[in-house]
């Protein structure tokens, strides 16, 4: 059974989030068209925009329709979308309904803390959320769900305290576990004669990942965090490229005033730097020349001396069964979860996350 998907952006981040009174920008994804073939007759995906849910009919008995609502710290790229429907795969017993709730285009940290992510949840009547885009999607999932009966899975680069609801299966998630991965990039470093005391872990001060990533790297190695200030710097409006490059130059002149100049650089896997990527790499170039970089996904598109972070975890990919990218096991740990919504609003059972270790995918 061949079955058609339609994105439309029909609302805008300014009319979503006007009622908490948040932010006047208005932000508007883009559309997402395309053909999926379904391995069972049975399962039907839909996937709409602005919270309006429109099920599909399946051609046999109709299984019970589940509503999953996704969001993300910056924006779900179609590709994203696609490898996490083919992990979602087919079930005799549900179809899924998919609804794009909301997309913060780098609205977390600074002024906004978690109230954009969480005005994507709330009031939502789901079956299912889906935090995608790190630790402060799925901070903010756990604490808007915290008093409600909505399971959630998310994608972190980092593993929340459990990684799985011990008792239950309200939450779950997929963990890129990318710190592992930086001893690598050092060996890297090390084989072009550049020391660990010459590298920089470059974060973003707005991402909760941030402090505990700061620990584990040590605060007597190397780092600088973008945006940082006492009173706190948002990240710049995405939509505004010019805007954004002298953000990015301006962090540069400050590192310089600060620091002496680096010999590499390990840009960690923020959801913003991702986003804005091209631009990222851009300002790096126009500060330091041709010192190595490395970047931890494709999305930099890193040719050498820079380099794509060894052992990383890919997050999509063009062929979207494939099963090592980690939407493709979102999708999947969002099959378990509805596989598992037989007696109630949340699975009896704890649903197992699942990690990357360097090499493959693994239950935690």
């Amino acid at each position: 059974m061949q079955t058609r998907l339609v994105l439309a952006c029909t609302f805008s981040l300014h009319d979503m989030l006007a009622q908490y009174n948040l932010l006047p920008a208005a932000h508007c994804a883009p559309a997402l068209e395309g053909n999926f073939n379904e391995s069972k007759s049975q399962r039907v995906h839909q996937i709409v925009d602005g919270g309006n849910f429109a099920p599909v009919s399946s051609a046999s008995a109709a299984p019970a329709t589940r509503n999953i609502a996704i969001l993300h710290s910056t924006r779900v790229s179609d590709q994203d979308l696609r490898c996490f429907q083919a992990g979602l795969g087919s079930s005799n017993i549900w179809q899924a309904s998919i609804v794009k709730a909301g997309e913060a285009f780098g609205q977390y940290g600074g002024s906004h803390g978690h109230d954009v992510l969480r005005s994507f949840i709330r009031g939502k009547h789901v079956n299912l959320i889906v935090a995608a885009g790190g630790v402060s999607s799925q901070a903010s999932a756990s604490e808007e769900l915290a008093a409600v009966q909505i399971p959630f899975i998310y994608m972190s680069g980092r593993a929340p305290n459990p990684p799985s609801s011990p008792n239950d299966g309200k939450f779950c998630g997929v963990i890129l576990n990318i710190f592992p991965q930086y001893s690598n990039a050092l060996i890297r470093f090390n084989t072009m004669g550049i020391s660990r005391g010459d590298v920089w872990l470059i974060q973003n001060y707005n991402a909760d990942m941030t402090t505990g990533e700061l620990v584990e790297w040590g605060y007597n190695n190397n780092s600088f965090r973008f945006f940082e200030s006492s009173a706190g710097t948002d990240n710049p409006d995405p939509l505004d490229d010019a805007a954004v490059a002298r953000a990015f130059d301006q962090e540069w002149i400050r590192f310089l005033r600060l620091y002496p100049r680096p010999k590499g650089l390990i840009v960690n896997p923020d959801p913003y730097f991702r986003l804005k990527a091209q631009l990222f790499k851009s300002a790096i170039k126009k500060a330091f020349g041709n010192i190595p970089v490395c970047y931890p996904f494709n999305d930099y598109s890193p040719s050498s001396p820079d380099f794509l972070l060894p052992n990383g975890p890919a997050l999509t990919s063009a062929t979207t069964t494939d099963i090592n990218n980690a939407y493709y096991q979102l999708g999947g740990r969002a099959a378990a979860v509805l596989d598992h919504l037989t007696s109630g609003p949340i699975p009896g059972i704890r649903i197992d996350s699942k990690m990357w270790n360097g090499s493959s995918w693994i239950v935690v």
